[in-house]
């Protein structure tokens, strides 16, 4: 089974960064936005927010503002959160990314590998 997530959009707040028995961790969330023409040829679009967690990459941290564009490699983790007030009890499904390989964007350019592992097969 495959769990693989690559999204790609802007940063809702700056990341913060806490220490954890693993390490350090920076947590943040991303905006990503799908657009569509409906039924009536208008054209709709929709915001989604994810949850993201970056764990041992320090080197980010200030490069991870609010509004940068960035693109994430990660694996989805969902889990259920019970709500208990007083007088409402309710649960919500949480989905959440673990970034194994965030990247700042700016141009196609930015999601190249290093110049020698962009060889071709049997070259270098």
């Amino acid at each position: 089974m495959i769990n693989s997530v690559e999204i790609m959009g802007r940063l809702g707040s700056d990341a913060q960064m806490r220490q954890t028995p693993r390490g350090s961790v920076l947590t943040f969330s991303i905006a990503t936005k799908n657009s569509w023409k409906d039924a009536g040829g208008n054209w709709q679009s929709e915001t989604q927010w994810h949850d993201v967690s970056a764990y041992n990459k320090d080197y980010l941290a200030d490069k991870l503002k609010k509004g940068e564009l960035f693109y994430i490699e990660g694996k989805f983790k969902s889990y259920v959160v019970d709500n208990e007030r007083r007088y409402e009890i309710s649960a919500r499904t949480v989905k959440h990314i673990t970034a194994e390989a965030p990247q700042p964007y700016s141009s196609p350019q930015d999601l190249l590998p290093p110049e020698p592992l962009r060889g071709g097969w049997g070259q270098g």
